[in-house]
């Protein structure tokens, strides 16, 4: 919105989820730069970003142009407006870009930013191929892993195989901890959604967590068990 409000032609140099750093991206004939540019960071004490430089100088002159424009920012801009009026033309929406903001966008750009607005309705065709429950045999690895970040807990996760021997999440969950009753929940919701205490034959890969364990033996008893060859080796 900076960009937008102030006409100047600034640039993301850095951006993640904990970091973000922007810059003027005018640089005069002897290359020296504009010296105006902010970086912030996360502070984990406050959970928030906090800026850490910031510098308030431009000795540019506003182009007309800016890079933050894009076809994400405009698709933002105009959201409302196209819910109301899905028949807003791209030079239309160019237009009131350069009257609103004084601003240059292209057509072409207006449109992009059409199809990426919530609401545009399209069609996927899809070829049957193997999936959980086909004619090949059906491989699900499931495990548990630490989440790192603030939030803490453990993420509980599902995975498959499809025709092209690529994986392909089924299901995942946050919990406290890994034990025997977030387990037991975990695997009674998989079986459930995917159909597992009828699905013949059936193959799972796990490490030896004895909650995931004693939840398999519960409620899919029929399905063979193979041990993850990483868990093996680091055991």
């Amino acid at each position: 919105m900076y960009s937008l409000k102030t006409r100047y032609d600034i640039k993301l140099y850095r951006s993640n989820s904990f970091l973000v750093g922007a810059k003027c991206c005018y640089v005069d004939d002897d290359g020296v730069p504009c010296p105006w540019r902010v970086y912030c960071s996360y502070e984990k004490r406050k959970h928030k970003m906090q800026i850490r430089v910031y510098v308030n100088e431009h000795v540019c002159v506003r182009s007309g142009y800016s890079k933050m424009l894009k076809r994400s920012s405009i698709a933002f801009l105009f959201e409302e407006k196209l819910r109301l009026n899905p028949k807003l033309t791209k030079y239309e929406m160019a237009a009131e870009i350069k009257r609103e903001y004084n601003l240059e966008v292209t057509p072409d750009q207006c449109a992009k930013a059409k199809t990426k607005n919530p609401g545009s309705e399209f069609e996927i065709e899809t070829v049957p191929g193997p999936v959980v429950g086909s004619k090949q045999r059906p491989i699900i690895g499931i495990d548990g892993a630490f989440l790192k970040w603030d939030i803490k807990g453990h993420v509980l996760a599902a995975v498959g195989m499809d025709g092209d021997n690529r994986i392909v999440p089924l299901a995942w969950a946050v919990v406290e901890i890994e034990n025997d009753d977030n387990w037991d929940w975990f695997l009674r919701h998989l079986s459930a959604s995917l159909g597992l205490v009828t699905m013949t034959p059936l193959a799972l890969i796990l490490d030896k967590q004895s909650g995931l364990v004693k939840a398999i033996s519960n409620i899919l008893p029929h399905a063979e068990h193979r041990q993850c060859a990483k868990h093996i080796m680091d055991n």
